[in-house]
């Protein structure tokens, strides 16, 4: 979601579901290893792989990757007045 509009924190959200703890595990190091590999720098991380919910802070980016009850519960999607939802594709910009 592009959130600069309405935040202060951050210019974009990622929100991620995922339906176990190992896919859960797997999206976070999947993330994590991705934006390494791009040279982004994890500043702040609240949670864990056996967590419900992890928390990843990029500075202008945070990733929420939720556990689907959590996911549910929370509803960040509805956080934010007007967000605008950004489709991702799955290709990189530099491919």
């Amino acid at each position: 979601m592009d959130i600069r509009k309405d935040s202060d924190v951050a210019d974009y959200m990622i929100i991620a579901g995922a339906s176990s703890s190992p896919q859960l595990r797997a999206i976070y190091e999947g993330v994590v290893a991705s934006l390494q590999d791009l040279g982004v720098r994890l500043l702040r991380q609240d949670g864990h792989a056996g967590d419900r919910w992890i928390a990843l802070d990029y500075g202008g980016l945070l990733v929420h990757i939720l556990l689907t009850e959590a996911r549910t519960f929370y509803r960040l999607e509805h956080m934010w007045e007007n967000p605008h939802m950004i489709a991702w594709n799955g290709k990189r910009r530099d491919a």
